[in-house]
């Protein structure tokens, strides 16, 4: 038999002498006894989820205590006994609630949400304070403070939160309340009307926000009067208006636009500045005129502004003037007329644009002339236009240029000469005359040449004058591909004209003829494997027979020279190479000339040969050309020939 729970047993154990029936250790009794006990406690303890009242599993998940009555008491007690010293003070210990919660960024994870609550006390002068900390942590991070409630009853937490039907308020007086989502209603403690909301006090000095009726009116905090109104902004509905009690009325009949009007709102007489007498200045409305006036309406006023902008008429008297006061005047003295003068009207300065710094242009009088200087007269300026027409001379300072933005530049560096340069000012291209095709002529500056090329620059032009003067030149340069440098030279103490070919050789002009080697229609197509002869006539066409091409050479020399021109106006070839020779005689070939007929389409073919050969007058000759298979014939071709003789 046990005595437990409702006291303790006093059990007997047997010495290792004693035996089963010896008293008082009965072996039987023994294990009544420790039987009896075993089951008091598993009674007195409670299986998982009990439900007897009695057992500590029950009461440890529900802390039942029946019967207390009115009278507070401790159902379950956090000790700290431990005394308190001075700057030492003990806190209570700390009840702690850990759930887990489940995180969604970076794949999920599972981390832990703490709150704890405990008792904080606080040392005092006569006596100690405390306060209820309720303090939370994610995921193992430091606890922070979202909740204290003082010994005073002081409330302190991150955010409120009410139920949408609950209210805020004081007890027996006003409260707050939400009826809707941004809304938020002030009332008395009926819940029927409001009086007052006061800022900072409830006396005259502090003023306060009153309902009447519909109307909300800025008042004295003891409602004795109404009081100011200040705001960075003022609105009313729009079509509210801003009332001065049976007097004027301010409106806005749309956006961006303010009506002033009489009580009524029918007329309105006279927007006033700083008084009522003749000393303050006015605004009138007459008809569908605006004046300034005074503000007793007994004579005009005058108009001075920083900044004036109309988009209709901003009009003075024939006579009147617009000015800047004790600076320049505005007026016109006839119509069609400006006049710009200095404060006394006898002379004028600069008229600035943009600014007053070197860094703004002005237009300045001297005299009789008009110059373009900058803002602080320190120098002239530039002129842009998109064209200037003048009766007189348009003249620019002896280190300054006429330029086009961003291209050519035109300079007087010394008398009597003009300098024409590009945007940069370090070299020149073209100086085209009458337009930029290639129906008008140019001077093209190329390194140290000026030729005189098509405007658009895609070839030659000629040159015509009554004469050409040449300078002397003993050794001119060998000159660019396909060109030629003619030029004078003495001998002999007589000048005479020479040119100097692509390969840097000598002529004497004057000492040599030339041929010129030609037919009519152009050949089309060009056949494979075949030789062809060029020469008789313009009106002759190519001919597969010698003798019916041959042109007779006129006089004894050497051939020097031999210029083929091929070029091609319909299907241009592949690159196989055709051949082309000058057949003396219907006998010799020589000055062997090859290209390949590939080039593009109305383009041309230069070949050049220089053979030294020999003929007699009487000589035939005539151009030869040996074909090769080709991938594709070339169509529509034309060939053309001149042989220099010396």
């Amino acid at each position: 038999m046990t005595n437990f729970p409702t006291g303790l047993d006093t059990l007997n154990n047997p010495a290792a002498s004693d035996y089963l029936d010896d008293a008082p250790v009965y072996h039987d009794e023994q294990h009544i006894n420790i039987n009896d006990a075993m089951e008091a406690v598993q009674a007195r303890i409670g299986i998982t989820g009990s439900a007897v009242t009695t057992s500590i599993t029950y009461q440890l998940a529900v802390r039942r205590s029946d019967g207390i009555g009115s009278t507070p008491t401790d159902a379950l007690q956090f000790l700290n006994a431990t005394a308190a010293g001075a700057g030492a003070q003990q806190y209570s210990p700390a009840v702690r609630f850990t759930g887990q919660g489940w995180k969604t960024d970076t794949g999920g994870a599972s981390q832990a949400v703490d709150f704890r609550m405990y008792n904080q006390p606080l040392q005092g002068a006569a006596a100690p304070t405390g306060r209820l900390l309720i303090d939370a942590s994610i995921n193992g991070g430091a606890f922070a403070n979202i909740f204290t409630l003082t010994s005073t009853g002081a409330l302190t937490i991150n955010s409120l939160t009410s139920a949408a039907s609950s209210w805020i308020g004081w007890t027996g007086r006003s409260f707050l309340s939400s009826p809707s989502d941004g809304v938020i209603t002030v009332h008395n403690t009926a819940g029927a009307d409001f009086g007052r909301l006061q800022f900072g006090g409830t006396t005259s000095s502090f003023p306060a926000l009153k309902r009447s009726g519909s109307v909300l009116q800025c008042r004295n905090g003891d409602d004795s009067n109404y009081t100011n109104f200040i705001a960075l902004g003022l609105f009313t509905p729009a079509a509210g208006t801003l009332n001065f009690e049976t007097r004027s009325v301010i409106s806005s009949p749309a956006d961006g636009n303010l009506r002033l009007t009489n009580n009524a709102q029918t007329d309105f007489s006279l927007l006033q500045f700083g008084g009522t007498t003749s000393s303050f200045p006015a605004l009138k409305r007459s008809t569908t005129e605006l004046q300034v006036r005074l503000a007793d309406d007994s004579a005009n006023a005058t108009l001075r502004v920083s900044h004036l902008r109309a988009s209709g008429f901003v009009e003075a008297g024939a006579t009147n003037e617009f000015f800047w006061v004790g600076r320049s005047v505005l007026t016109s003295p006839a119509d069609g007329n400006i006049r710009l003068t200095n404060n006394a009207a006898t002379d004028f300065g600069l008229l600035q644009f943009g600014g007053t710094t070197s860094s703004f242009p002005a237009l300045k009088r001297s005299s009789a002339v008009l110059q373009c200087r900058l803002a602080d007269d320190s120098g002239g300026a530039q002129l842009q236009a998109g064209s200037f027409v003048a009766t007189g001379i348009i003249e620019a300072g002896a280190s300054s240029r006429l330029a086009w933005t961003g291209r050519s530049q035109m300079q007087s560096s010394t008398t009597g000469q003009i300098h024409l340069m590009d945007a940069a000012g370090t070299g020149f291209d073209m100086l085209q005359f009458g337009g930029t095709t290639s129906s008008f002529p140019a001077l093209k500056r190329s390194s140290a040449e000026l030729q005189c090329a098509l405007a658009d620059n895609s070839a030659f032009a000629a040159f015509r004058a009554l004469r050409h003067v040449l300078g002397e030149i003993s050794a001119p340069s060998t000159p660019a591909a396909n060109t030629a440098t003619l030029y004078a030279k003495d001998e002999n103490s007589v000048a005479h004209l020479f040119y100097k070919d692509d390969a840097g050789t000598e002529h004497r002009i004057g000492q040599g003829y030339t041929i010129q080697l030609c037919h009519g229609t152009r050949l089309n197509p060009v056949n494979d494997s075949t030789t062809y002869y060029v020469g008789f006539d313009v009106a002759s066409p190519v001919s597969t027979t010698y003798v019916n091409a041959q042109v007779r050479v006129p006089k004894a020399g050497t051939i020097k020279h031999v210029f083929l021109n091929v070029r091609c106006t319909g299907v241009t070839a592949t690159t196989e190479t055709v051949s082309h020779y000058l057949r003396l005689n219907d006998t010799t070939d020589f000055a062997q000339m090859d290209g390949t007929y590939d080039f593009p389409v109305n383009a041309y073919l230069h070949l050049t040969a220089t053979p030294n050969q020999l003929v007699a007058a009487g000589d035939m000759l005539a151009l030869k050309i040996v074909t090769p298979a080709f991938a594709t014939n070339p169509t529509l071709v034309a060939w053309n020939v001149v042989i220099y003789i010396e």
